[in-house]
């Protein structure tokens, strides 16, 4: 029998470089949500009531948005008096917007006590 003076690992780097390659395919399909789920069911289960977020947006001439729809701050006003208080709200302001804009959107979020604001801003590099 011939002996063996060292191993060989080219066979184990194949396989691990295939396992590799199996989880970080299957963990992107799972971040994105694109593997189908059939949810067992539960007779002590629980409805989460989570709302979901509303997006005001004011671009570089000053008109508003609402969930991305053209609007003026009336609407917002009135839209946001029917708003729970723990709504959470999505603020994007174009950095060349006159400011006064983005104060008046604070007054009437203020005004129904609407404090869950989340005011998009870029990563400074």
């Amino acid at each position: 029998m011939k002996r063996f003076d060292q191993i060989n690992v080219i066979p184990f780097v194949d396989i691990m470089l295939v396992l590799l390659a199996i989880v970080l395919t299957s963990a992107t399909f799972i971040v994105q949500g694109k593997i189908p789920l059939q949810l067992p069911q539960a007779s002590s289960s629980e409805t989460v009531n989570e709302t979901p977020p509303h997006r005001i947006a004011i671009n570089k001439a000053g008109d508003y948005f609402l969930d991305d729809q053209p609007s003026s701050l009336a609407v917002i006003h009135e839209q946001a008096a029917q708003w729970a208080s723990d709504t959470p709200i999505h603020v994007s302001v174009d950095k060349d917007a006159v400011f006064d804009r983005f104060t008046q959107l604070l007054d009437v979020l203020r005004q129904h006590h609407l404090n869950q604001l989340n005011i998009d801003t870029l990563k400074q590099s």
